[in-house]
């Protein structure tokens, strides 16, 4: 006898899963950039309404910019949620690496058993239902993996994004912008006189608060 398609899918998807679960860590290192994106920061705005406001003449009107990534790169509460992250990142895969080896454990044992003629056709078919069972585990436990890093990078990031967002509000109110556009926006801003950059003005109020 030999061991059937589950034993032998199980082997192949520790491999798999042993390389993706090296990702994990990884995908914990989002840029700055990405993050703003994911996160949907409310003072960036789109080409149409820029275009839309120029429309109705932007001699009325009182405009400036922001760089985001300067922003968010200078604060220590950025680099302190990266460090969480990666933290949180490497504990779980280490975690999902402990399960995929005594799935390899289990897998060995019984192929070593059933090339030495140890096990019964019901010993067998046993094992390879515990191996089958073992997989949808790894699956499952990779998938919640990946979901609980992108709540942690949420609920670490949300409040800097909100923080900022703030700031930028405030300095807005105070200077009577009517329209504050990011300059890491893509395809947002073309060209822009640095007289219209109060990126200064949104850290300083940062560090006041």
């Amino acid at each position: 006898m030999r061991l059937d398609g589950h034993a032998v899918v199980l082997l192949r998807f520790v491999t798999f899963a042993r390389r993706k679960s090296s990702r994990i860590c990884a995908s914990a290192k989002l840029s700055l950039t990405t993050l703003n994106t994911m996160t949907n920061m409310r003072y960036v705005l789109l080409t149409a309404v820029c275009l839309f406001a120029m429309a109705l003449g932007t001699h009325a009107q009182k405009i400036a910019f922001v760089n985001s990534n300067a922003i968010l790169e200078g604060m220590a509460e950025v680099k302190a949620a990266e460090s969480d992250i990666v933290a949180f990142s490497t504990q779980k895969q280490k975690l999902l690496e402990d399960k995929m080896k005594a799935a390899q454990a289990e897998y060995t044992t019984l192929a070593e058993k059933q090339q030495a003629g140890e096990l019964t056709p019901k010993q067998l078919q046993e094992g390879e239902a515990s191996l089958q069972l073992k997989q949808q585990e790894l699956q499952k436990m990779e998938a919640d993996m990946q979901q609980e890093l992108i709540e942690r990078r949420e609920m670490k990031f949300q409040p800097i994004f909100d923080r900022v967002n703030t700031a930028i509000a405030a300095v807005a109110q105070e200077e009577s912008y009517t329209y504050v556009f990011d300059a890491n926006a893509s395809g947002v801003i073309v060209y822009a006189d640095e007289s219209m950059n109060i990126t200064d003005k949104v850290q300083a109020k940062l560090a006041a608060n």
